[in-house]
């Protein structure tokens, strides 16, 4: 199984669990480096503290244990998108319009690999 695979059948099983909690899932990464992280990241429209994110964690880590796709150890995290958030689905971009927001490209425009606009 892939890892876009595995992070979709996480999504499906996160973002019912969080119906209700007023918090939403925002993306999710299934990520070797030394090890294999299962990064969760929530997010809710005024902000995310460490309470929700461990609410978040105990609320989904019994409902993983379980599944057989997740079949080698890895750790669990569970957090804000952060300041750097990248803008993923149609939503994100509704939430940011008319905020100030860094645009990287992949090859230079006007000379530059980068800017900040206003997102419209």
């Amino acid at each position: 199984m892939t890892r876009a695979e595995i992070e979709d059948k996480v999504s499906e099983i996160v973002t019912p669990l969080l119906t209700g909690t007023g918090l939403e899932l925002v993306d999710i990464e299934y990520v070797q480096e030394r090890d294999w992280y299962l990064r969760i990241f929530i997010d809710k429209p005024d902000g995310v503290g460490i309470d929700d994110c461990e609410q978040v964690s105990r609320l989904i880590e019994p409902v993983l244990d379980e599944v057989s796709f997740l079949n080698q150890a890895y750790y669990l995290e569970v957090s804000s998108p952060g300041l750097d958030r990248v803008l993923r689905r149609d939503r994100d971009y509704v939430r940011y319009a008319g905020r100030l927001v860094d645009i990287k490209f992949f090859r230079p425009h006007a000379g530059s690999k980068q800017c900040t606009a206003t997102l419209l």
